[in-house]
Order: C-alpha cells, then structure tokens, then sequence
C-alpha cells in the first residue's frame, strides 16, 4: 500500500513538470532571492522574465472553515538565470518578494 501510495505522489510531481502545463512551480527555495522552479527548458531561457503567482484562499462562511474561495495574486516577478536540466531552472527573485515553495511561475509573454 505505501509502495503504491508513493508511486501515485511520484507521478502527480513528473506531471506537474510535463511539457504540456506550459507553467511552473518554486520546488526549492535556495535563499530569499534564488528558487529552482519547474518550468520546461522548451517554456524559458535565461533572461526571460517569470511572473510568480500564489493561491490565496479565505473561508467563506465564519461558520464552515472549510468551504474556501480561492484567488490567484501576483506576487511577483523574477528572471531565469540558468538552465538546469530538462525540467527545472534558476529563477532570481528581488530581495523582499517573499516567495515560497509551491507558488507558481508563469513566462511572461
């Protein structure tokens, strides 16, 4: 059961990094201005600039915490630095952006 339960956690982390999203994600932060992001090495090179986006979400009834509107809010923007490998890149962010693991990286056009 775990074997699987880890096989099925592994698949949706590749998916997420698949050619076909066409957006990223911060998988690592380095510090408070470098993050490893997921985004195709087809989608950015260095240089390119990347919008950097978080879910924010509040409750909608005081009386059920659980029942949440979500917003997507730019948070930022960033630049590609270097590209690592076939999935993931360095992005530099400006001091004080506050980025975090899991917010979300677009190309900006």
């Amino acid at each position: 059961m775990r074997k699987t339960f880890g096989l099925v956690i592994l698949s949706i982390f590749v998916a997420a990094c698949s050619p076909a999203l066409h957006r990223g994600f911060v998988a690592m932060k380095i510090d408070e201005e470098i993050a490893h992001v997921c985004v195709d090495k087809n989608e950015v090179r260095p240089g390119d600039q990347v919008i950097l986006y978080r879910n924010v979400c509040n409750s909608l009834t005081p009386k059920d915490p659980r029942r949440l509107s979500c917003e997507k809010q730019k948070i930022g923007i960033g630049v590609i630095t270097e590209i690592l490998n076939e999935h993931y890149s360095v992005a530099k962010f400006p001091s004080g952006t506050g980025f975090r693991e899991g917010d979300m990286v677009e190309r900006d056009n």
